[in-house]
């Protein structure tokens, strides 16, 4: 993931593994929402548009600190991983991987991140 500059704004997309519609559940969206309401109220970014669909996110933001797009992914596949695991564990092997850092991965690992010239 490239490191976004502070202070200028992007265009994010961010993707399910394999384009699985997981983000259909009302609370799977929640989770996403409460992160990006955490990350906005704690001043780590100020956030323009954000679009939950059922398979990815589009986000346009301004990073306020290094690293919130790694840290946002990475909270939200978490959180994520233990809703499927608390809720729908036979849809939790869809995102099985062989990693030395991970057992499940439900956001791709690359983003598109998009500087937008203000």
């Amino acid at each position: 993931m490239e490191e976004m500059e502070i202070g200028k704004m992007y265009f994010i997309t961010a993707t399910i593994l394999d384009w699985q519609p997981i983000l259909l559940k009302k609370l799977r969206k929640q989770i996403i929402i409460r992160s990006l309401k955490y990350l906005v109220d704690k001043n780590f970014i100020r956030l323009h548009a954000f679009v939950i669909m059922p398979n990815h996110i589009h986000l346009i933001w301004k990073p306020l600190v290094t690293n919130v797009q790694l840290r946002f992914m990475k909270f939200t596949g978490q959180k994520i991983k233990f809703e499927l695991l608390d809720y729908e564990p036979d849809q939790l092997e869809k995102f099985l991987v062989n990693k030395k850092d991970r057992t499940y991965q439900n956001m791709a690992k690359k983003s598109i991140g998009n500087r937008i010239v203000q």
